[in-house]
């Protein structure tokens, strides 16, 4: 083929396309809508994710009857598989980096021969891998391509035998160039029809299951100009209804480059439409039998008091004073529209309640009920919507202009304060620029209370976090009592059920009610935290959207129970060239990490099987394994303990090697430095015995010694570490005058400029020798009661050449009163014509 520079990536494009195929033959049977798992993908945040869907989407509904094994077995399979081929590609890869043609060695056949049970996903994994594990990502030549394309006929041939899913009549056009416009079929079927170079998509042929045709989602581009292939990669946005394209042909030879934005309309409207009604969407109309009038939907019956919440958050909406935009944050299912539900209901009722109206606007498409996460229908999911919900409420359906004047005015009015709810916020369209509308628009006293997952600059924040002991007791024996279960629920059962959850109120509501027995407990919790629909629709939302490095981040710190450090971080991201502060800053926005005690960053129990399962057979997932590895081994630096971590990998090196647990210590040594002084003085002992440069020895004892200036052992450490003399004994002196009270160190440097000096070793002009021995001198003097006879005598020489007779003379008497036998006090007494024996 003559355009083989795309080649590679469109081969993972295939792979995504079956994905999507298989997918779509799996739900929706009713429409031919697009599949919602295929949306999901052009929203997601990379090439993981397409591993992630296909997992779940075959482990639920009619999947499950498809599957030749066990999903425990493959899924553990595919760990093992997909390891064997990161370390691999990574293998041959790193021979090839910036090479326009490479030789991947990695058999797909072979490969998969040595799999089990192979699926769908291990197809998709090991093609998402050969794409991102591999550097060198130039030009490859036709035969090349020939023989991959060849190799992914024959796997999903393989795959079909033992897969009946995948035994579907499946057409996909690559094309070529304009003389060759006839693309290639997987299972050796004629061409599904000919294309040209101009403006297309790769998806143009269907997948038939039974008597249904499903399309191929156009997920990918091919630029005309170049034949460069753009696979989605994520980052949606919602205003523009558009998704983020990748080359990564492009990508690998200029960094940061190869990304463009195209319009995906098909996938702006999810799929699959319900017409279930959230548990807490608003009233159509509004309530104006009291004080105030208002749409708020039920009072949450199960709702258990959160004393320190609820003040905080009444404070802030009953000041007038205190911001008019105020974010209700926390992860998914932690509580926070039961919270503010309750404070509107109480407020509605108030005597003293600020506001004339409360509006409730839900954006909700999930409810997390007892019986588990259920799709609803979102009431308001863009500001429009929004206008004419607000409109509605007062029974005037009116035109988009005249319903945004009417919501702008109302809430602009002084003599009329409302209280805004935006419920739910995470999934509404384009939040920052709703946000901002939101803050611009809406005037005191009326304010907004959104309820999300996220960060908003500038706004006010009241954090909800995990429940308090007695606050989950109370919420654990409600739950267990509504579902006839209250005899199971003793305080052992809810100590676990705490312990294990965090506190996080819908994981201990599940759990409470479905309770069984006290020795099926263990069971229950493991298989309530591995369920999947659950982790998802607490998380996804969360997750969606953040970039590689953010990811790479969050996949690592839920490795750590009990929390990990920031520069134990920085030294993992250091080591995959990754940002670590925006990507910290994001997590945090999102509410996936917290700061926690002891400074380390903690992330939810929850959040952290989310992230176990996001781990399997992520791209990421070797690079993660090997970081939680190298961090683990150094328990100190997991703690945030800066300065036993350096003194360990300090011996580590002197007792290991430079490459100590994997990694060049010496590396991480640097990073450490940076939290704690202290630790580079051991990066310059562990330099010095390793064979580091002289310019790294130096740096390191450098930013040592300005560190701590009274360490004289740091100088005399860099003196004996520098081989020109003039630079040796400048620091010997350093050493000296460092803290003033080694008159040992003193003495010996007073002999080496002494003997310097007789031997001429160093043409000093006489003011760099004062300079030199005037503070010797000084500090021995400082020291003189404690000089032994030898230390009085080099004393003596240095007043000597200084030319202080007199001084050289007291100095010799008191070495003579020390020891009266000593030769060198005697030979100078002679020189100085002293009357002492």
């Amino acid at each position: 083929m003559e355009h083989s520079s795309a080649n590679l990536w469109v081969a993972d494009v295939l792979a995504k396309l079956c994905c999507c195929t298989v997918i779509g033959a799996l739900e929706d049977a009713e429409g031919g809508r697009i599949s919602a798992a295929s949306y999901r993908l052009s929203r997601s945040s990379g090439s993981g994710d397409w591993v992630r869907e296909l997992d779940a989407a075959l482990k639920q509904g009619a999947a499950r009857t498809a599957l030749s094994s066990g999903v425990g077995d493959w899924l553990a399979d595919l760990s093992r598989f997909l390891i064997q081929a990161n370390k691999r590609s990574d293998a041959d890869a790193l021979g090839h980096v910036a090479r326009p043609v490479f030789d991947l060695r990695c058999d797909l056949v072979d490969a998969l021969e040595s799999f089990r049970r192979p699926t769908p996903l291990a197809l998709l994994g090991w093609c998402v891998e050969i794409r991102n594990k591999t550097f060198g990502h130039g030009a490859v030549g036709s035969g090349f391509w020939a023989q991959h394309t060849a190799t992914l006929t024959a796997a999903i041939d393989y795959l079909i035998e033992h897969m009946p899913l995948f035994a579907a009549d499946l057409f996909v056009v690559v094309p070529t160039s304009k003389d060759d416009p006839c693309g290639r079929a997987l299972r050796g079927q004629e061409p599904a029809g000919t294309i040209g170079t101009e403006d297309l998509d790769i998806g143009t042929a269907g997948c038939q299951v039974g008597h249904h045709v499903w399309p191929l989602p156009a997920l990918a581009w091919i630029r005309p100009s170049d034949n460069h292939t753009f696979v989605v990669n994520g980052s949606w946005r919602d205003s523009d209804r558009s998704a983020e394209l990748l080359c990564h042909a492009i990508a690998a030879v200029e960094t940061g480059e190869g990304r463009l934005r195209r319009q995906l309309p098909a996938y702006a409207v999810p799929p699959v439409v319900t017409s279930a009604v959230s548990e807490t969407e608003g009233s159509h109309a509004m309530d104006t039998s009291g004080s105030v009038m208002h749409n708020l939907p039920s009072a949450p019956d199960t709702y258990v008091r959160r004393a320190g919440l609820e003040r905080d958050l009444r404070r802030v909406l009953t000041d007038p004073a205190k911001r008019h935009l105020i974010n209700v944050k926390g992860i998914g299912g932690i509580g926070k529209t039961s919270l503010v539900l309750h404070l509107m209901h109480e407020l509605a009722v108030s005597d003293d309640c600020p506001y004339a109206q409360i509006i409730w606007v839900s954006a909700r498409d999930v409810d997390l009920t007892a019986g588990g996460p259920k799709p609803v229908r979102q009431a308001a999911g863009d500001i429009q919507q929004v206008w004419e919900l607000y409109a509605n409420l007062w029974g005037e359906n009116l035109e988009a202009d005249l319903a945004k004047e009417k919501f702008e005015v109302d809430l602009a009015d002084s003599a009329c304060a409302t209280l805004l709810v935006m419920d739910n916020f995470e999934t509404f369209a384009a939040q920052e620029e709703a946000y901002g509308y939101l803050d611009e628009v809406v005037q005191p006293p009326s304010k907004v209370v959104i309820t999300s997952r996220h960060d908003f600059k500038g706004d006010f924040q009241v954090q909800v976090r995990g429940m308090e002991t007695d606050e989950a007791a109370g919420l654990i024996k409600s739950a267990a009592r509504r579902a006839g279960r209250e005899g199971l629920v003793d305080s052992k059962v809810i100590d676990r059920i705490y312990e294990k959850s965090q506190g996080h109120p819908y994981a201990m509501k599940l759990l409470a009610a479905s309770v069984e027995s006290r020795a099926g407990l263990a069971n229950l919790l493991r298989n309530m935290f591995q369920d999947e629909r659950l982790l998802d629709a607490l998380f996804r939302e969360s997750i969606a959207g953040v970039d590689d490095e953010a990811e790479f981040v969050f996949l690592l710190a839920s490795r750590f129970p009990a929390g990990v450090s920031e520069v134990a971080l920085r030294v993992a991201t250091g080591a995959e060239d990754i940002s670590l502060g925006p990507a910290l800053g994001v997590l945090r926005q999102r509410s996936l990490l917290e700061a926690g005690e002891a400074g380390l960053y903690v992330m939810p129990a929850m959040a952290r099987e989310f992230s176990r399962r996001l781990s399997i057979g992520h791209i990421h997932g070797v690079a993660v394994d090997e970081a939680e590895r190298y961090l683990k081994s150094w328990p100190g630096l997991v703690a945030g303990a800066v300065w036993e971590a350096a003194i360990e990998m300090q011996a580590a090196v002197l007792n290991e090697g430079t490459s100590t647990r994997g990694r060049d210590t010496r590396t991480t040594l640097h990073v450490l430095g940076e939290y704690d002084d202290r630790a580079w003085a051991s990066l310059a002992r562990a330099l010095r015995h390793s064979g580091g440069s002289p310019g790294e020895i130096d740096d390191a004892y450098k930013r040592a010694v300005e560190s701590a200036p009274g360490e004289s052992t740091l100088f005399n450490e860099w003196a004996e570490s520098v081989e020109d003399p003039d630079r040796r004994i400048h620091l010997k002196v350093q050493a000296v005058t460092a803290d003033g009270l080694n008159f040992k160190l003193a003495s010996n440097v007073a002999q080496l400029l002494n003997s310097l000096r007789a031997k001429d070793k160093l043409r000093y002009p006489k003011l760099t020798w004062t300079s030199l021995m005037e503070p010797v001198a000084e500090v021995l003097n400082k020291n003189l009661r404690q000089l032994d006879a030898n230390d009085c005598s080099r004393l003596a020489w240095l007043f000597l050449t200084l030319g202080d007779k007199e001084r050289a003379a007291e100095v010799v008497k008191r070495g003579h009163s020390v020891d009266s036998e000593n030769y060198n006090v005697r030979n100078l007494a002679d020189r100085l014509d002293l009357d002492l024996y």
